[in-house]
Parts: structure tokens; C-alpha cells; sequence
């Protein structure tokens, strides 16, 4: 009996696994001048039991797609950051995993960008975010209602938008 119970599950988890998940909002190419798109956004989050310092970095793109990109320790391997990304080594490993991509929009001042995220047993599901732009290199984005303020760094070369998950 906990052997087909095992087997079930496995196959459920399977299953789920080949589909793709579609996100809420639609790919809309993004023609203003509310936001600067020649780099990247990071946001200041504290991870680990040690509460240290990252940046988690999302690139948006003309196309109206977002790349999260992973990040780095504030003040101590930006630099090392920079390098992996033109190198490639950071998109190599982005472009493999669905919850690295999502898509934005802007309309006036107002942001929505909504990203899928691994969920329980892998399986993706997407969140949905939405704030303000407060000016061309900084906005905010509300998530459980926490302020998520994104800062702006010039960045060049951008990695490429292009993926397997966003048509």
C-alpha cells in the first residue's frame, strides 16, 4: 500500500513537472521612459541564519520580460557578479529553470510583474506583484505586504531575454 502510494505521488509530481504553467500576465513589449532597462534592478534582502546582506538582481527587458538572475553579497562580490553574467556562466544556469523568468508591465506610474517560483514538491506556480515607480532608477514592488524597494545599476552586456518558457 506505501509503495503505490509512493508510486502515485511520483507520478503526480511527474506529471506536473512537464507542464507549463502559464502566468496571468501577458507579454506586453515595453516602449516608455518611466524606468531605465540599460542594466539591471536589485533589491537589499538578508539571507541566512547569519542575516548577511545580498542584492537579488532582476533584468527587465524591452519585450516585457524579467530575468532573475540570482544576485550577490552587498559590498563584497558585485564585481565577481558583473564578471559571471558577461561570461555567461550566471545565464547558463538561469536559462535552465522556469522560475527565473516572469514578465512586467507599466502603465503611468503603476508596476505589475509576476514571475513564476518553485512551489511545494517543485512544482511551479507564479506570484504577482505590483507598486510604484517612483522615478526612472527606483520603484517599489508590495509582496505579503512588505515593500520590496528596487534600485537601478547600469549594466551592458545585458544577457539575452530569449528562453524556452515565455512565447
Amino acid at each position: 500500500m506505501v509503495r503505490n502510494i509512493k508510486y502515485i505521488f511520483f507520478v503526480v509530481i511527474l506529471f506536473y513537472s512537464c507542464i507549463n504553467f502559464k502566468l496571468s500576465l501577458k507579454k506586453v513589449p515595453y516602449k516608455g521612459n518611466e524606468i531605465k532597462i540599460n542594466g539591471y534592478y536589485y533589491v537589499k534582502t538578508y539571507i541566512g541564519t547569519e542575516k548577511k546582506l545580498y542584492a537579488n538582481v532582476f533584468f527587465l527587458y524591452s519585450n516585457g520580460v524579467i530575468i532573475n538572475t540570482g544576485g550577490y553579497r552587498i559590498n563584497e562580490d558585485e564585481e565577481k557578479f558583473r564578471k559571471n553574467i558577461i561570461n555567461g556562466y550566471n545565464i547558463s544556469v538561469t536559462k535552465k529553470y522556469q522560475y527565473n523568468y516572469g514578465l512586467f508591465q507599466i502603465n503611468d506610474s503603476i508596476i505589475k510583474v509576476e514571475k513564476w517560483v518553485t512551489g511545494n514538491g517543485g512544482i511551479p506556480k507564479s506570484i504577482f506583484k505590483q507598486g510604484k515607480i517612483i522615478n526612472d532608477t527606483t520603484f517599489y514592488l508590495m509582496y505579503k505586504k512588505k515593500k520590496e524597494i528596487y534600485h537601478f545599476k547600469q549594466f551592458s552586456p545585458k544577457p539575452d531575454s530569449t528562453n524556452r518558457f515565455i512565447k
